[in-house]
């Protein structure tokens, strides 16, 4: 049971460290305040909110 939880953890680390990654470049790039301020951040979480529901 512990090294599957363990595989499982790491699974989900590197699957998330790229994401994390990618959006550190992307911040450093276009500029946190930029990036706040046309609020892509707030529509990008909006549109994925509604592709859940779509889906489910």
């Amino acid at each position: 049971m512990l090294v599957s939880s363990s595989i499982l953890t790491k699974s989900i680390s590197s699957a998330y460290i790229p994401t994390f990654t990618l959006v550190i470049v992307i911040f450093t790039l276009f500029g946190f305040n930029k990036i706040m301020s046309a609020d892509i951040i707030s529509s990008l979480f909006f549109k994925l909110s509604i592709f859940r529901f779509l889906i489910s």
